[in-house]
């Protein structure tokens, strides 16, 4: 039976976001599209804020040099260029690591849909730098 290897590759969060506005971490084109809650979203920055890990991420390399096997996009939200190419597709944690970019790297509210809200009723997530994150009713 042949052997099978696989890496864990602890990295900084920093770096791995830094990783996303780079283009160098995308999403196969295959992906669903972001959808997590804000309730998600601050329970997740709760944890690494405390030091908790935030899970496993699956990744696959890519071969820039032989060309991309899949269609590509950027995490939503990301400054990428469409003509960059990925190093890396994520393939398992995108909801995560979509919720860590809008909240950390973008500097803007993350406006999100509250499931079970009244139709229309759109609450949005800031983290503001100095204060923590609030909860704001969207205008």
């Amino acid at each position: 039976m042949a052997k099978t290897t696989f890496d864990t590759n602890p990295v900084l969060l920093q770096a791995l976001l830094k990783t996303c506005e780079d283009g160098k971490l995308q999403l196969p084109d295959f992906q669903r599209s972001w959808v997590w809650e804000e309730e998600r979203i601050m329970s997740l920055i709760a944890s690494v804020s405390r030091g908790f890990p935030m899970g496993a991420l699956m990744s696959l390399k890519s071969k820039i040099d032989t060309g991309v096997v899949f269609a590509y996009r950027p995490i939503e939200g990301a400054p990428v260029a469409a003509q960059t190419k990925p190093e890396q597709l994520l393939l398992d944690g995108q909801q995560r690591m979509t919720s860590l970019y809008q909240s950390c790297m973008r500097r803007q509210v993350v406006s999100t849909i509250t499931a079970g809200a009244d139709e229309g009723e759109e609450l949005t997530l800031a983290m503001a730098h100095d204060s923590g994150l609030e909860l704001t009713e969207a205008q």
